[in-house]
């Protein structure tokens, strides 16, 4: 829980505070290898939707969280809430 917390803390307190979803954003945005056309139509979303999204999602753990090894710890604390967490679908 402690890798969770470190690793998405600001977007799970984001979207519990504002009710948004970056968590599940940058979910569909990495599991498509940062395709922002292929994520946006996933979310159902237009694309300046997603940029927006995505620009709240940098903000928040900074603008080297698509780096390789940034971006790989953010995908296993995904999958690591996902696990802890099942009734909050992503």
């Amino acid at each position: 829980k402690s890798f969770v917390r470190s690793h998405l803390g600001p977007l799970i307190d984001h979207d519990a505070l504002k009710g948004s979803e970056l968590l599940r954003t940058l979910k569909v945005y990495l599991d498509h290898d940062g395709s922002k056309q292929l994520a946006a139509g996933q979310l159902f979303i237009v694309r300046q939707t997603l940029y927006y999204r995505l620009e709240q999602i940098e903000e928040l753990l900074g603008a080297q969280y698509m780096f390789p090894e940034k971006r790989l710890a953010l995908q296993v604390a995904i999958r690591a809430y996902q696990l802890l967490f099942p009734e909050n679908k992503l």
